[in-house]
């Protein structure tokens, strides 16, 4: 298991921003933890040449969370599941956290139902797929875009989940 100190610095992930070489140039300026650019779940999960493409890693590139991005709580542990793999693979020391993106806010996530859009409309949803990685034995975290603050009854609800 992975401990964060809290006085390390991290890297959070950036659209198409947060490849390898990005990753590995931060950690040469101070970066403790970086995170991948998000990977879409059921992509990966259909396509190995895809979760190979899109999530390049090597043995020095840790601390690293892998961020994913899905509404089915089958695919995104299938992943999750292959990414473990694939780093353990490559020399991996420690496995990766896993972090579900409940924050992007693109027009895509829309139409995918992930991201922002999980997070508002189905918020148990949400939380079934982190409870299924949970269970699954990774560490979890989730990015979170907050509700705005007109909407109590709803902040309220989705904390208690």
């Amino acid at each position: 298991m992975m401990v964060v100190n809290p006085c390390y610095f991290v890297c959070a992930p950036m659209v198409d921003q947060s490849g390898l070489a990005f990753r590995e140039l931060v950690r040469r300026y101070g970066v403790h933890l970086a995170y991948t650019p998000m990977l879409h779940a059921g992509m990966a999960a259909s396509s190995d040449e895809y979760l190979r493409r899109e999530f390049q890693t090597r043995s020095t590139d840790t601390p690293l969370v892998v961020q994913l991005a899905g509404d089915d709580a089958d695919l995104v542990e299938r992943t999750a599941v292959k990414v473990r793999r694939r780093a353990l693979d490559l020399g991996h020391g420690v496995e990766p956290w896993i972090d579900l993106n409940l924050g992007c806010p693109q027009k895509i996530a829309s139409r995918g139902n992930y991201g922002a859009f999980l997070f508002e409309r189905d918020v148990d949803r949400a939380a079934t797929v982190v409870h299924r990685l949970s269970a699954a034995a990774f560490q979890v975290s989730v990015k979170v875009r907050l509700l705005p603050e007109d909407d109590d009854d709803d902040v309220s609800k989705t904390i208690a989940a």
